[in-house]
């Protein structure tokens, strides 16, 4: 489903999606200012989005942010989600337990939308571009890898994260190249990324987050 959008502008996107990672890098994890970065991500990649899709309409399908065609990629990632989540919580009540907070609801309201953010970054933008530029030698399994790669260093400096994030783009990279919409993607990411977060990591992100520039 490739789309007729210039060179130039495919390369542009990659370039400020690889940007965005850096970025998040240094000024997440070096400067710890998490709360910044995320909100300047959002409302700028927010902005982009309905800047692009109002001069082409046609993009918001091309990108895979059309609800009409999610449903079987829904069901897929329905059953593989449930799966990691119902490992998750099990985890963190019988195997470690964890002390449970009612914090625990900003994490399954925001990450979502945080985690839709991210897919529209790294599949449409990223993955989606390198698929659609034609390059010669590079087909749907260096994409992958090479996407994989990209989001689990992003995670870096927690090996954890690192791992996690980055057999979780192996298979949403794979899916993606083949359903082309990043709906249920993105919302079963941002779930299973804030339990993740919450529970294996055992990291509050209302206190992180939210209580720091408010406190």
């Amino acid at each position: 489903m490739n789309h007729q959008i210039p060179r130039k502008r495919r390369l542009f996107e990659i370039l400020m999606v690889v940007a965005t990672g850096i970025g998040k890098i240094f000024v997440m994890d070096v400067f710890n200012l998490r709360l910044p970065f995320i909100t300047t991500v959002m409302v700028f990649w927010a902005s982009y989005y309905l800047y692009r899709t109002k001069k082409d309409k046609t993009l918001k399908k091309y990108w895979g942010l059309s609800i009409l065609d999610s449903k079987d990629l829904f069901k897929i990632v329905a059953i593989l989600g449930i799966i990691v989540i119902l490992g998750i919580v099990i985890f963190g009540v019988y195997i470690k337990p964890i002390k449970w907070s009612v914090h625990v609801f900003f994490v399954l309201l925001v990450y979502p939308i945080w985690g839709l953010i991210q897919q529209f970054l790294v599949m449409s933008l990223f993955a989606g571009n390198i698929k659609d530029l034609s390059i010669k030698h590079i087909g749907d399994k260096l994409i992958i890898v090479f996407t994989s790669i990209m989001f689990s260093i992003v995670h870096y400096p927690s090996m954890n994260l690192m791992i996690a994030t980055f057999i979780m783009a192996l298979i949403y990279s794979t899916l993606f190249l083949r359903y082309r919409n990043i709906i249920p993607l993105g919302l079963f990411h941002g779930v299973i990324g804030g339990l993740f977060y919450y529970v294996i990591l055992n990291r509050d992100a209302w206190v992180e987050f939210v209580t720091r520039y408010i406190s």
